[in-house]
């Protein structure tokens, strides 16, 4: 299952070939966004936060989450137990940064609003993507893990553990010491924006790992 991201659906100002929002629906959720599904005891909500409500994405990048969709998450989130929600979009947590001209790709449009409503149900987790950043932060009390980027550097999916314990994220490279160099460097020369993104992304990956894996 997936969710989409701002170059996974059609839009105005972008060539990139894409399928229609059905197809994605078709292919990678349980049939329709949003979608709640309990995957080994684990409630697991996907969100559309790349279209706007019109579900276009005309003139859109930061994303937003429609009045719909808001209204089921009010909804199902009493039905479930310690539910993670997903989208592609992020919530404002990383908005205090320094993160120089790139600050406008987040958070979503109304990421506030969003953010009010997952703490009024008590979620514990919130699960973005597109700023390429991996990185940890709250949101009014809603923890949110921003993922890393396959396409670009760092080059690296995250692996979360959950039992009855907790849940562990492991941050897993798919491109070897050198690929991920060559991938750094190209970042670095691609436009202030890309340097901006790929200091602080290093800034991240320096602190790793943020939990004793010795034991």
């Amino acid at each position: 299952m997936a969710v989409p991201g701002n170059h996974d659906v059609p839009k105005s100002f972008d060539t990139h070939e894409t399928p229609t929002l059905s197809s994605f629906e078709a292919d990678f959720t349980p049939g329709a966004l949003p979608f709640h599904e309990r995957i080994g005891g684990v409630d697991v909500l996907g969100l559309n936060s790349a279209a706007t409500p019109s579900e276009s994405l005309a003139d859109c990048h930061d994303g937003e989450i429609s009045a719909a969709q808001l209204a089921w998450l009010d909804d199902i989130l009493p039905e479930t137990d310690d539910p993670i929600v997903v989208m592609h979009h992020n919530l404002s947590g990383l908005s205090s940064e320094n993160v120089h001209s790139w600050r406008s790709s987040f958070p979503t449009r109304n990421a506030d609003e969003l953010a009010d409503l997952l703490a009024r149900h008590d979620v514990p987790l919130h699960v973005s993507g597109h700023l390429h950043v991996p990185s940890v932060t709250e949101t009014n009390g809603v923890r949110e893990i921003i993922a890393p980027s396959l396409c670009s550097f760092p080059q690296a999916y995250l692996l979360f553990e959950i039992d009855r314990e907790g849940t562990a994220v492991r941050f897993v490279p798919t491109a070897d010491p050198e690929e991920t160099k060559e991938a750094y460097i190209h970042a670095k020369r691609d436009s202030a924006r890309s340097d901006a993104v790929a200091e602080m992304t290093l800034d991240r990956l320096s602190a790793l790992p943020l939990a004793d894996e010795s034991e």
